[in-house]
């Protein structure tokens, strides 16, 4: 080895060293309040790990926060991660991001029974699917007691076993992914896919059709749910993403639940269209989307979709092998974990442009497997809290409602009770922050149907979330019609 050689390697491994040590100072320091990341899941399937990144501003991501399981998956909640550590670990673990992201709490839910989701309540309430077992758990994340186990033994298919996946939380109404695979013998057979509905005031199955004996859940034109499910942006219907049967290129797709009439709407984007393994998608500006797709010879592209004309309209990005696991879109950004063999990493556009981002491939440590923003105050499940642990006293409902433009919401605490108050729409996302008001001893939020910059929202159901000093949470909806 040649002087400059020698040189070159001391250099580096310099380098090397100092931006490990900035890294770890990087862990040490809490999130700010009010600022959003990306929390990216990294696993070799070994070993995982917590990334993060800044949604606004900086491409520079935080690498190893937290160790976690080697097959995980997440949700965020408020002030909290909650991890579902998977087969092996069989675990939730919860960590606090304003602390490091410390784990606080790490609940064991059953040897081998291999849990799937999580859907949170409140902070001592969440419920937990598992892939072995007929119970959905119902446990306190924080002392890790379980409270309940709700039987959904009635849905099982021919091999004795539902399989629970993901789950969505609206309201009252828990919706939980049953994939009903036969897995006596390979491949597997989907038995006919479906959605049990929970109303978690009470823990008891709802019976979407009366019509038929015993209790009865939304049946799924498609089959075999995988991922994560949302409401449609543009008509408020569930959106349930199928894979179908693994190797069948036409089945699949994204699915429409009308939740108020508890049945399928269709497809927003049929599996004939795909001509592919669905691995998940995000919903972009209109009726515009991305997906993640894996072709017949198991290469995954990012492909953009159309939900009105039911088609895709082309590539963003082909990079060929099986590397693409997951895509977001949040704060006019589209993110992408790509599992790249020799440089894993998050991509990013602009949502807009579907411009890059960056300069390219930022780096996660171990490839990253899955997306998701902390914070996500959900758009309702503070609602169905508040129900179950106690109300705030005085508070009122929006006037007018259905509102045209302008509504108001009186509160008998006083203004310097509260400690935020912000309207979210039916995506869960932020539209504006709401200034509580003194009005006599009491409060008044005055909503003037616009967002943060002062642009008119379109009519749809939007929903108002409070926060008092001590606690307490609170949703009021409010109709916006124009």
């Amino acid at each position: 080895m040649d002087a400059v050689e020698t040189f070159r390697r001391s250099v580096g491994a310099c380098l090397v060293g100092l931006l490990g040590f900035v890294s770890l100072l990087c862990a040490l320091v809490p999130p700010a309040r009010g600022a959003e990341d990306v929390v990216v899941l990294t696993t070799d399937f070994a070993t995982g790990a917590i990334t993060t990144l800044p949604v606004a501003g900086s491409c520079a991501p935080t690498l190893d926060r937290a160790a976690i399981c080697g097959d995980p998956v997440a949700r965020s909640w408020n002030d909290r991660i909650y991890v579902v550590n998977r087969f092996g670990c069989d675990n939730i673990q919860v960590l606090d991001p304003f602390a490091g992201y410390a784990t606080l709490s790490e609940c064991s839910v059953g040897s081998e029974l291999n849990p799937q989701d999580i859907a949170v309540v409140h902070h001592h309430r969440a419920y937990v699917t598992r892939y072995e077992s007929n119970d959905l758990l119902e446990i306190d994340p924080e002392s890790c007691a379980v409270t309940d186990a709700i039987s959904l033994a009635g849905f099982a298919d021919v091999d004795g076993l539902v399989e629970m996946h993901r789950m969505f939380l609206k309201g009252d109404r828990l919706y939980v992914q049953l994939q009903r695979l036969d897995r006596r013998g390979f491949p597997y057979v989907a038995e006919g896919s479906m959605l049990a509905v929970i109303d978690v005031t009470t823990n008891t199955l709802i019976d979407v059709d009366s019509s038929l004996p015993g209790v009865q859940a939304i049946e799924l034109s498609g089959d075999n749910p995988i991922a994560p499910m949302q409401l449609e942006l543009t008509t408020g219907f569930l959106l349930v993403p199928e894979t179908g049967l693994y190797g069948v290129m036409n089945d699949g797709g994204i699915e429409r639940v009308d939740l108020r009439r508890n049945r399928s709407a269709g497809f927003a984007l049929p599996g004939a269209a795909l001509n592919a393994d669905l691995v998940d998608f995000a919903q972009g500006p209109g009726a515009s989307g991305y997906v993640v797709i894996a072709d017949a010879s198991f290469n995954t592209s990012l492909m953009r979709y159309d939900s009105l004309a039911g088609t895709l309209t082309g590539a963003l990005y082909a990079p060929g092998g099986y590397v693409l696991s997951d895509v977001l879109a949040h704060g006019g950004k589209l993110f992408v974990a790509d599992r790249d063999f020799f440089e894993p990493g998050i991509r990013v556009w602009d949502l807009g442009t579907e411009a890059p981002l960056c300069g390219g491939v930022l780096p996660s440590g171990l490839p990253p497997f899955e997306l998701l923003v902390r914070p996500d105050v959900p758009s309702e499940a503070p609602e169905a809290g508040d129900r179950l642990t106690g109300t705030i006293p005085g508070l009122g409902g929006f006037a007018p409602n259905p509102t045209s433009g302008e509504a108001v919401l009186i509160a008998a605490l006083p203004a310097d009770a509260w400690r935020r108050a912000e309207l979210f729409d039916t995506g869960g996302r932020r539209v504006q922050r709401l200034v509580p008001r003194a009005v006599g001893g009491g409060t008044e939020f005055h909503w003037d149907g616009r967002d943060e910059v002062g642009r008119p929202l379109g009519s749809g159901v939007y929903f108002l979330w409070v926060e008092t000093g001590d606690g307490r949470t609170a949703a009021r909806r409010c109709d916006l019609i124009r």
